[in-house]
């Protein structure tokens, strides 16, 4: 049976983001439903790219996603802090241990909800003191950073190797419709200050193949 993701958006979404994400996932397998936090209406991204949700997150609220996803985009950020029905959502996400992934700025809308606190986190670094004041332990070293069944990315910059990483999880070694490099390394386990497991992944470089460390050191 497919691995059932969501992502979820709202007006002033990061387009680039919600795209990617919905092409490789699908690409790996996953089905993938794209929710609508104020219905089933179209969505006016950040740089005015229209986006139709496949449903409104009203809707399908009760229905168990493997993963949930929040793109960034400040607008929809500060809109994502607003919806008690999204709030609602994570929290109930969050208990049945279910997979929560958020990139960006949306990583603050955890903070805001008061999900997965303690946990390691990265974020857009200009909530990097939200994020400590909150509960949550910052890490720097990572564009993406895995703690247990949480996800987060450092934002726009990240959006492939975010998409990639969140694939690799719900994807066996040797399918044929979707193969990275990724898939074949081995996760690393480290410990940090605190005394959790962190775990954490080669560059974006050794699985995108066409970007070399000097390229991909300059992606914003």
């Amino acid at each position: 049976m497919s691995k059932k993701a969501c992502i979820i958006i709202v007006v002033g979404v990061e387009e680039m983001e919600v795209l990617t994400l919905l092409n490789i996932l699908r690409r790996a397998g996953l089905e993938v439903i794209v929710a609508g936090l104020w219905g089933d209406i179209s969505v006016k991204c950040k740089n005015k790219l229209v986006i139709l949700p496949d449903k409104s997150l009203e809707s399908i609220k009760d229905i168990d996603f493997d993963i949930i996803i929040l793109p960034g985009g400040i607008p929809a950020t500060k809109a994502m802090q607003d919806s008690e029905l999204l709030a609602e959502v994570l929290r109930k996400q969050e208990k049945k241990k279910r997979y929560i992934a958020t990139m960006g700025t949306s990583t603050i809308v955890l903070e805001h909800h008061a999900i997965m606190k303690g946990k390691n986190v990265t974020s857009d670094p200009k909530y990097k003191t939200i994020m400590c004041r909150g509960g949550y332990n910052y890490n720097e070293k990572s564009n993406v950073v895995k703690d247990g069944n949480l996800i987060t990315s450092a934002g726009l910059g990240t959006t492939m190797e975010f998409a990639l990483r969140i694939a690799c999880i719900f994807t066996e070694p040797g399918n044929t419709k979707f193969s990275t490099p990724y898939l074949e390394s081995n996760e690393q386990d480290i410990i940090t200050p605190g005394g959790t497991h962190l775990e954490e992944y080669p560059p974006a470089s050794s699985a995108l193949g066409t970007f070399n460390e000097k390229d991909t050191s300059n992606v914003t």
